[in-house]
Formats: structure tokens, sequence, C-alpha cells
């Protein structure tokens, strides 16, 4: 969240932010990086606006022909990567990066962004360490939280098989969740599942100038389905620029800095509808939904507690 941020403030050179926004999208292996072509950059013109795309070299495929995977980017970074391109077509796009050691450069851009952007860790108080195998590890990690398939992660990390994408699966299962689960109480008044902010119902603009798009209070496959037609909040997405939600709304909906829950929905509701699912559910139900699950309800309470609290706001 924070090296976003800085990203959308314009904090670093142009070049620095411009490999840190391609792995912080893509999570792709260093090397590719430093193989871009500026043939490999591709804008489309269409009836919604400009969409554009990466064709990301593969690596490590011993193939006597040079192979790419073609990757949807966000407008900033296509913008960004156009207005640095230098050369034709055969030239290289990240053409400031050293042929020799490409991996210690991109390394080094990213020590700079975070110098440049003051990003301060969190956890440790120091500053932030970034590097390309960080972020392709991260993307991986997040996708299996969310429930993601080994083939779906091998396909976004461009493995040829599922052997080397279990680490991820693993990690996630079996150490990132524990420790949650173990931490959450006794760090409650730090940790905050719920990203987002509370409004009143009748604002006529929530998020960003865009239009509010009310999200249902309706989870069919869970059994969660109330008639309250005000619905749980706002997504304050822009769909046209970043596409749908790949998540799972409206219970991701909870743990998303893009929501704005509205003060008179259905929260409690909500959160009992999901106590009596783990109730009921704790030993069916797949390890990893339950945790989930867990983690919404820990949000829902701390949007239910902010509308008691005075103010009725969490900014």
């Amino acid at each position: 969240m924070l090296i976003g941020r800085a990203v959308r403030e314009g904090l670093g050179t142009s070049q620095d932010r411009a490999i840190v926004m391609l792995h912080l999208e893509l999570g792709h292996n260093p090397n590719a990086s430093a193989r871009l072509l500026n043939r490999d950059l591709i804008r489309y013109e269409t009836a919604s606006g400009v969409v554009w795309q990466l064709d990301v070299p593969r690596v490590k495929k011993r193939t006597p022909r040079r192979e790419t995977k073609r990757r949807p980017i966000s407008d900033v970074l296509g913008g960004l990567l156009k207005s640095m391109q230098k050369g034709g077509p055969d030239g290289q796009l990240l053409h400031w990066l050293s042929a020799s050691r490409p991996e210690a450069a991109i390394n080094g851009a990213m020590r700079r962004f975070a110098h440049a952007a003051d990003l301060i860790s969190p956890r440790t108080q120091l500053r932030m360490r970034m590097n390309a195998r960080r972020f392709r590890f991260s993307i991986a990690t997040h996708m299996a939280e969310e429930g993601a398939s080994l083939f779906h992660i091998a396909e976004v990390l461009d493995h040829s098989d599922t052997q080397n994408v279990r680490v991820y699966v693993e990690t996630a299962s079996s150490i990132a969740d524990p420790v949650a689960l173990a931490t959450d109480d006794a760090l409650a008044p730090l940790v905050r599942r719920f990203q987002g902010k509370i409004v009143d119902s009748d604002e006529a603009s929530t998020l960003d100038g865009l239009s509010n798009g009310r999200i249902p209070a309706a989870v069919p496959h869970l059994g969660i389905s109330h008639l309250d037609v005000g619905g749980i909040g706002f997504c304050g997405r822009d769909a046209n620029r970043e596409g749908l939600c790949q998540l799972l709304p409206p219970l991701s909906c909870y743990l998303c800095p893009s929501f704005a829950a509205i003060q008179t929905g259905p929260h409690r509701q909500m959160l009992e509808s999901i106590d009596k699912f783990l109730q009921q559910h704790e030993h069916r139900s797949d390890r990893r939904t339950l945790v989930q699950l867990d983690q919404v309800r820990t949000a829902i309470r701390q949007v239910v507690d902010g509308i008691d609290a005075p103010g009725a706001r969490i900014p």
C-alpha cells in the first residue's frame, strides 16, 4: 500500500518508478525486464479508451526462438514507458539498464525509489528493502491467500508446471495465516483489517468523484441473503480503468481500501451470518476459506466499532 501510494504521487525518477511499477503489477522475473523490447509495448484504442499490454519475454525455456506472454498493464505504466522509449522497434525498452548485470540494476533502482519516497516499513521502522524477487514472491503468496489455483499461479509467474509454485501455497496456508490468527487479538489496536472508510448513505459522491455503485449485501453460496436495498457500501474502483474486481464481493470489500461502508448498512447482519456459517461449517469447510472468513469477520467488527464510536467515521 505504501509503495502504491508513492507511485501514484509520482515520487522518484521516472526510470526508477517505471521499474517498480513493472514488478509491482506483473511480478515477473527481473531478467525478463532486461529483455523487453520497444515492440513489446502495445497500445490499443478501444471504444472505452486506451488499453496497454506488454509482451513479457519468457526466460529459462530453452527454446530456439524468442517467446513472450502478453500481460495487461495500467494506463499510467503504459504511458510512462511510452514516454521514455528510444530507438526502433528492436531497441531495449528499459534502455538505461546495465546489460551485464540487469538484476542488480533493477534492485538498485528499487532501493533508490524507496529512499526517494521515504518508504519506512511499519514492521521494522527501517527503510523498506525492495527487490524484484520479493515482488514476485508477494504476488504469488497473495494469490494463494485469495484461493487461486496452482495452475493460475504458475501461469502468472510463467512456470511450465505447478511443481515450483507449491511453496507459495504452503507459505500462505501454513505460515501467514497461523501467524495472523495468533497475533490479531494481541495487535488489535495496531492491525486494521478494514482498510476503507465509513460514509453517510446520503452523500452525493464518496470516492474520488466516482458514481456511487452500491454493493448488495448478498452472498448466496454462504446462505447470506439480506433484503436491504441500501447495500453495505460503495466501491471506489474505476472499473473502466482497472477492470472488474477479481475478488469476492461483498465479503472481500471489507478488506479493500477502495470500500466505503455505509453507516446504515446491514453490517451487523452480515457479521451474524458469517458467525453462523463458521459455527456450522467449522469441521467441514476448507481451512483457508475459514481463515479468510475470519479475517472478513474481524474487518466487519471494526466497521461496527467505527459506526458506534464518537463521530462514526473511519478516515
